[in-house]
């Protein structure tokens, strides 16, 4: 990357991290404000539950948008720090160059976008922690699993053909699966029908 693409870079970084303190000293002193207001009550004893419901809510709302700022500031640190080891621009992944639209975008980015779409599609997906390998997966969740085995659905399935009452005439045509769209069969006819029975 040439000298002007990364001084506008850095321009960028240092303006967005101004952006980020001050949003960050807003917060707190947002914060500050309404402990004042919390502190002027002798007792919330008498109070609703409600009343102090909406200001903890309130709290921890600023607490995390608080949160959020900072880890955003530690990533243009980071991208700061890179450019002064001249690491800047260079996916961390891969080891190719970060395109320069994507750092105008995003300045601290620090993965080129195919390799940040691999990683975002294992952060999204259904990837389960280490320590959860040796439990079974919980009842539904075999459909996400491509697999065509037996599975508990095939077995409630097979289990639920000895719960069938014979003799009796609306639970003779009684399907295990679930019917889809309707629940009684004159929910099939369709507007096309009726549609198809008006004059031309």
């Amino acid at each position: 990357m040439d000298n002007r693409n990364m001084d506008k870079h850095r321009k960028n970084l240092l303006e967005e991290r101004k952006s980020l303190l001050s949003i960050i000293d807003n917060i707190k002193e947002d914060n500050l404000l309404s402990k004042d207001e919390d502190s002027s009550e002798l007792s919330s004893y008498d109070n609703h539950p409600s009343d102090s419901a909406s200001e903890m809510f309130e709290m921890e709302k600023n607490m995390a948008l608080e949160e959020n700022e900072k880890v955003m500031l530690k990533k243009i640190d980071k991208a700061l720090h890179s450019i002064e080891n001249g690491t800047y621009g260079s996916c961390k992944m891969c080891g190719k160059n970060i395109s320069s639209g994507r750092l105008e975008v995003i300045p601290y980015a620090e993965y080129c976008i195919d390799c940040q779409n691999h990683i975002s599609s294992y952060e999204n997906g259904e990837e389960r922690p280490v320590e959860e390998k040796v439990l079974d997966y919980t009842f539904g969740y075999d459909d996400r699993i491509k697999t065509s085995g037996y599975d508990r659905v095939d077995a409630y399935q097979d289990v639920g053909i000895f719960n069938m009452i014979h003799n009796v005439e609306e639970y003779d045509d009684y399907d295990i699966e679930d019917k889809e769209g309707f629940v009684e069969p004159i929910e099939m006819i369709s507007n096309q029908q009726y549609k198809n029975q008006l004059p031309h």
